[in-house]
């Protein structure tokens, strides 16, 4: 498992297991922009955020720290 901090678009620290990033937009009623980041299969979390900026950061985050390729 390997484990990546980011800050979502608003700026909270949120950890992400880069070998299950699975995102989706959690926005189910319309209170604004949110993505769901799923850590595991059992585990989510809801971020402020689009998914297009959550992802965008998770993806600057792995390649900051390294964690990109296998």
């Amino acid at each position: 498992m390997r484990l990546v901090t980011f800050n979502d678009p608003v700026g909270d620290p949120v950890i992400v297991n880069v070998d299950l990033i699975r995102t989706m937009d959690g926005d189910t009623d319309n209170s604004g922009p949110l993505t769901d980041i799923f850590f595991d299969a059992d585990h989510k979390q809801t971020v402020r955020g689009s998914l297009d900026d959550t992802f965008q950061a998770i993806m600057a985050a792995v390649e900051k720290q390294g964690l990109a390729g296998g």
